[in-house]
Protein backbone atom coordinates (compact mmCIF):
# COMPACT_ATOMS: atom_id res chain seq x y z
CA UNK A 1 0.00 0.00 0.00
CA UNK A 2 1.46 3.28 -0.99
CA UNK A 3 0.72 6.71 0.73
CA UNK A 4 0.52 10.69 -0.60
CA UNK A 5 1.23 8.98 -4.45
CA UNK A 6 -1.02 9.96 -7.29
CA UNK A 7 -3.36 7.75 -8.72
CA UNK A 8 -5.27 7.21 -11.41
CA UNK A 9 -8.59 5.18 -12.64
CA UNK A 10 -9.19 3.50 -15.95
CA UNK A 11 -12.50 2.36 -16.97
CA UNK A 12 -13.83 0.90 -19.87
CA UNK A 13 -17.22 -0.30 -19.35
CA UNK A 14 -17.79 -4.30 -20.17
CA UNK A 15 -13.95 -4.56 -20.74
CA UNK A 16 -12.25 -3.33 -17.70
CA UNK A 17 -11.14 -1.16 -15.22
CA UNK A 18 -7.62 -0.49 -13.31
CA UNK A 19 -6.35 1.89 -10.81
CA UNK A 20 -2.97 3.02 -11.83
CA UNK A 21 -0.67 4.29 -8.77
CA UNK A 22 2.84 6.32 -8.56
CA UNK A 23 5.11 5.75 -5.83
CA UNK A 24 6.34 9.13 -5.03
CA UNK A 25 9.56 7.90 -3.25
CA UNK A 26 10.56 5.99 -6.24
CA UNK A 27 8.83 6.70 -9.60
CA UNK A 28 7.44 3.30 -10.15
CA UNK A 29 3.91 2.69 -10.98
CA UNK A 30 1.91 -0.24 -9.72
CA UNK A 31 -0.91 -1.06 -11.71
CA UNK A 32 -4.32 -2.81 -10.46
CA UNK A 33 -6.77 -4.16 -12.40
CA UNK A 34 -10.42 -5.74 -11.34
CA UNK A 35 -12.82 -7.07 -13.90
CA UNK A 36 -10.60 -7.95 -17.16
CA UNK A 37 -12.42 -9.21 -19.91
CA UNK A 38 -11.06 -9.88 -23.24
CA UNK A 39 -13.38 -9.65 -26.16
CA UNK A 40 -12.23 -10.95 -29.31
CA UNK A 41 -11.83 -8.68 -32.41
CA UNK A 42 -12.96 -10.86 -35.31
CA UNK A 43 -12.21 -10.16 -38.53
CA UNK A 44 -14.83 -10.33 -41.41
CA UNK A 45 -14.40 -10.18 -44.72
CA UNK A 46 -17.63 -8.99 -46.68
CA UNK A 47 -18.13 -10.59 -49.86
CA UNK A 48 -19.88 -10.24 -53.21
CA UNK A 49 -22.47 -12.92 -53.73
CA UNK A 50 -24.93 -13.07 -56.78
CA UNK A 51 -28.04 -15.49 -55.48
CA UNK A 52 -29.49 -17.23 -58.53
CA UNK A 53 -26.64 -15.99 -61.26
CA UNK A 54 -28.35 -14.53 -64.02
CA UNK A 55 -31.93 -14.29 -62.90
CA UNK A 56 -33.40 -10.76 -62.10
CA UNK A 57 -35.53 -10.80 -59.80
CA UNK A 58 -33.27 -13.48 -57.84
CA UNK A 59 -37.74 -14.95 -56.78
CA UNK A 60 -37.42 -17.80 -54.41
CA UNK A 61 -40.57 -20.18 -53.72
CA UNK A 62 -39.64 -21.69 -50.08
CA UNK A 63 -41.49 -24.65 -50.81
CA UNK A 64 -39.36 -25.75 -53.48
CA UNK A 65 -38.23 -29.18 -53.19
CA UNK A 66 -34.91 -27.77 -55.32
CA UNK A 67 -31.80 -25.84 -54.42
CA UNK A 68 -30.09 -22.31 -54.59
CA UNK A 69 -27.53 -21.55 -56.55
CA UNK A 70 -25.19 -18.34 -55.25
CA UNK A 71 -22.17 -17.16 -56.62
CA UNK A 72 -19.01 -16.18 -54.36
CA UNK A 73 -17.90 -13.46 -56.32
CA UNK A 74 -13.98 -13.06 -57.05
CA UNK A 75 -12.02 -9.99 -56.71
CA UNK A 76 -8.72 -8.51 -57.07
CA UNK A 77 -8.13 -9.04 -53.83
CA UNK A 78 -10.40 -12.34 -53.00
CA UNK A 79 -9.91 -15.01 -54.87
CA UNK A 80 -13.29 -17.14 -53.81
CA UNK A 81 -12.42 -20.77 -55.31
CA UNK A 82 -9.12 -20.81 -53.44
CA UNK A 83 -10.35 -18.66 -50.16
CA UNK A 84 -13.33 -20.22 -48.80
CA UNK A 85 -13.84 -23.26 -46.84
CA UNK A 86 -17.03 -24.64 -48.38
CA UNK A 87 -17.58 -26.56 -45.64
CA UNK A 88 -18.24 -23.08 -43.67
CA UNK A 89 -20.95 -21.74 -46.05
CA UNK A 90 -24.34 -21.73 -44.53
CA UNK A 91 -27.23 -19.83 -45.99
CA UNK A 92 -30.86 -18.11 -45.93
CA UNK A 93 -32.87 -15.43 -44.65
CA UNK A 94 -30.05 -14.94 -41.18
CA UNK A 95 -27.05 -16.69 -42.73
CA UNK A 96 -26.85 -18.89 -40.16
CA UNK A 97 -28.95 -21.82 -41.81
CA UNK A 98 -26.97 -25.21 -42.28
CA UNK A 99 -28.73 -25.21 -45.85
CA UNK A 100 -25.51 -26.29 -47.64
CA UNK A 101 -26.29 -29.33 -50.39
CA UNK A 102 -22.50 -28.92 -52.50
CA UNK A 103 -20.34 -26.50 -54.42
CA UNK A 104 -19.60 -26.96 -58.14
CA UNK A 105 -16.42 -28.54 -59.07
CA UNK A 106 -16.13 -26.70 -61.89
CA UNK A 107 -15.50 -23.08 -61.68
CA UNK A 108 -17.50 -20.52 -63.53
CA UNK A 109 -16.99 -16.67 -64.22
CA UNK A 110 -20.08 -15.33 -63.32
CA UNK A 111 -20.28 -12.04 -64.15
CA UNK A 112 -17.90 -11.96 -66.66
CA UNK A 113 -15.07 -10.29 -65.09
CA UNK A 114 -12.10 -12.71 -65.97
CA UNK A 115 -12.44 -13.80 -62.49
CA UNK A 116 -13.20 -17.61 -61.75
CA UNK A 117 -15.98 -17.70 -59.08
CA UNK A 118 -16.70 -20.22 -56.65
CA UNK A 119 -20.69 -21.33 -57.23
CA UNK A 120 -22.64 -23.84 -54.23
CA UNK A 121 -25.93 -24.71 -53.63
CA UNK A 122 -28.40 -24.83 -50.86
CA UNK A 123 -31.58 -27.10 -50.11
CA UNK A 124 -33.99 -23.96 -50.53
CA UNK A 125 -36.14 -25.89 -48.11
CA UNK A 126 -33.67 -25.70 -45.23
CA UNK A 127 -33.18 -21.67 -46.20
CA UNK A 128 -36.27 -20.49 -44.11
CA UNK A 129 -37.06 -17.73 -46.01
CA UNK A 130 -40.62 -16.54 -45.96
CA UNK A 131 -42.79 -14.37 -47.75
CA UNK A 132 -41.79 -10.78 -46.96
CA UNK A 133 -37.89 -11.07 -46.68
CA UNK A 134 -35.43 -9.21 -49.16
CA UNK A 135 -32.05 -10.07 -48.91
CA UNK A 136 -30.52 -13.66 -48.26
CA UNK A 137 -27.52 -13.66 -46.13
CA UNK A 138 -24.43 -15.76 -46.55
CA UNK A 139 -22.06 -16.87 -44.31
CA UNK A 140 -19.00 -18.87 -43.89
CA UNK A 141 -15.27 -18.75 -43.57
CA UNK A 142 -12.01 -18.74 -45.34
CA UNK A 143 -9.30 -21.60 -45.34
CA UNK A 144 -7.69 -19.81 -42.39
CA UNK A 145 -10.35 -19.14 -40.22
CA UNK A 146 -11.30 -15.60 -41.29
CA UNK A 147 -15.13 -14.68 -41.03
CA UNK A 148 -17.11 -14.20 -44.33
CA UNK A 149 -20.45 -12.96 -44.82
CA UNK A 150 -22.35 -11.72 -48.35
CA UNK A 151 -25.51 -10.23 -48.97
CA UNK A 152 -28.30 -10.08 -52.14
CA UNK A 153 -31.46 -8.86 -52.64
CA UNK A 154 -34.61 -12.12 -52.92
CA UNK A 155 -38.05 -12.00 -53.73
CA UNK A 156 -39.38 -14.82 -52.07
CA UNK A 157 -42.69 -16.05 -53.81
CA UNK A 158 -45.44 -18.29 -52.29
Amino acid sequence: MMSHGTTYAVTAPGIASATFSKDPVDGGLTALIDDLTFAACLELIEVSIDIKPGSNPNSINPRSNGSIPVAILSTADFDAPAAVDRTSLTFGRTGDEASLAFCGTTLKDVNADSRLDLVCHFTTSVTGFQVGDTEGILKGETGGGTAIEGRDAVRVIR
